[in-house]
């Protein structure tokens, strides 16, 4: 079980993902999984989903290349 900013992500959550990016996939998109990277820290957080204006940079270099 992986913790992400003090929420415990249970394991049916990651077979979910695995099942998304697999479909995804298939229809030519594809999903950034970003939470297991640590080059963001919380604090680069504003809340759970959006990232201050100073972590963008890293944010944009951790997305996957098409």
């Amino acid at each position: 079980m992986k913790i992400f900013l003090r929420f415990l992500q249970s394991p049916s959550l990651d077979v979910y993902i695995l099942d998304l990016q697999d479909y995804l996939t298939t229809k030519c998109a594809s999903f950034a999984d970003l939470e297991p990277d640590a080059r963001l820290a919380s604090a680069d957080y504003i809340d759970r989903f959006h990232i201050q204006p100073a972590a963008r940079g890293t944010y944009t270099q951790m997305l996957p290349r098409r």
